[in-house]
């Protein structure tokens, strides 16, 4: 996510990014807004409880709040439904990244082996599956890491046009020493 906005932030793209903590935002301090203390301590709580959906609605609700007129939007899956639609009513655009394959083929795979190893809860609560799903189907564009996770959502459907993909990958410093040598 750091680079990513860094990425934005070089190219003049970046006007904010909201995110629950950013004590450790460095270069990207001047654009950074985090969560006031007490609701980092609330959303806490939530993680402790696995109350995982209202985690990530709470911040979403409250990242949403942050929107302009006029503004796009870069997101995560599953942190981004109320953002995605409050964007999209301020006339912007939206892209959420999703560093898995689609959602309803993460929870068949995840259920596989959870069943093989004698686990009987659900992976992921159906909630947030179907939370991840309406985010996906708003959403502009779902930008992938890797061929992969793009193919997953073609093959539930999803158009080509919808995924961008945008491999991971490292900062490489300039004077990297020949690896024939």
């Amino acid at each position: 996510a750091w680079h990513a906005c860094k990425a934005l932030a070089d190219g003049g793209l970046l006007r904010r990014v909201i995110a629950p903590e950013v004590g450790a935002a460095g270069a990207l301090a001047p654009f950074a807004q985090g969560l006031p203390w007490p609701f980092r301590k609330v959303m806490a709580v939530m993680n402790r409880l696995q109350w995982h959906h209202w985690h990530d609605d709470f911040f979403d609700r409250w990242a949403s709040s942050w929107l302009e007129p006029g503004d796009s939007f870069y997101g995560w899956l599953n942190q981004s439904l109320a953002t995605i639609r409050k964007c999209h009513r301020y006339g912007g655009k939206t892209f959420v990244d999703r560093g898995s394959v689609e959602p309803r083929l993460q929870q068949r795979c995840l259920r596989e082996e959870y069943q093989k190893h004698g686990l009987r809860s659900d992976p992921i609560c159906p909630r947030t599956v179907r939370r991840m799903m309406e985010e996906a189907d708003e959403t502009d564009w779902i930008v992938a890491p890797s061929t992969l996770v793009a193919n997953s959502y073609m093959a539930a459907g999803y158009p080509p046009c919808k995924l961008r993909v945008n491999p991971l990958g490292v900062d490489l410093p300039d004077d990297i020493p020949d690896s024939k040598t």
